[in-house]
């Protein structure tokens, strides 16, 4: 609906001027991440132009739909740097051969900005070896150790995209990451190399199919 669609654009535009207005810090969820094929280019070029323009503001940026544990870069065409970055965190539930997965952030009190996080998981396989009876939620990982960020900023993120793009071992600890550790997660061809890494530096579908040579 095109008027629903411009309500809530205008909602986010005020509510974001507002917030930088006065100041304040703003946590921006959202459902559906984009980049991918089944975000629209539009939508995602204007949530791309508002997170940039906000993203003194915005101190955390969560999306889901996927069921996997990606992240998307925002990044500035005028200077090619990274200045936002959304986390999708993967699902609690087992749908698309998942482990449950689960995510704790930790921010900082006075700036709000994002420290850390810590990303939990239930393993199937060893609950169904155990008959899922007190099978544990155990520590996954926690993100700076894992991928060896010096810090939470958009532009450790993006550093990590380039480490992972010459480096198929960088890569590789992120896959194993994307359905939480889980045994039915499958391999990466060098296609799908290619487009993971395309994605996680797409906020909307034109940049991912110009990334990818729209194939």
């Amino acid at each position: 609906d095109r008027e629903e669609l411009s309500d809530m654009q205008a909602f986010m535009e005020v509510e974001l001027a507002a917030a930088a207005g006065n100041g304040d810090k703003v946590i921006l969820v959202g459902h559906h991440p984009t980049g991918q094929g089944d975000s629209t280019v539009y939508w995602g070029q204007f949530l791309t132009e508002l997170v940039l323009r906000y993203h003194d503001t915005i101190v955390l940026h969560v999306h889901g739909h996927t069921h996997k544990d990606e992240f998307r870069l925002y990044v500035d065409p005028a200077d090619g740097l990274a200045k936002s970055v959304s986390y999708v965190g993967g699902t609690a539930n087992p749908y698309t051969n998942n482990n449950p997965q689960a995510r704790i952030f930790y921010l900082d009190p006075d700036t709000f900005e994002v420290l850390d996080f810590q990303h939990f998981i239930i393993d199937l396989a060893e609950a169904l070896e155990s008959g899922g009876l007190d099978t544990p939620i155990k520590l996954s990982y926690t993100a700076t150790e894992e991928y060896g960020l010096a810090d939470m900023t958009p532009l450790a993120w993006q550093d990590l995209t380039y480490r992972m793009s010459e480096d198929r071992a960088e890569f590789d600890v992120y896959w194993s990451n994307i359905r939480g550790k889980s045994n039915a997660t499958g391999s990466c061809n060098l296609r799908c190399y290619r487009d993971e890494i395309c994605l996680l530096q797409s906020s909307s579908y034109d940049l991912y199919t110009a990334c990818t040579g729209g194939d």
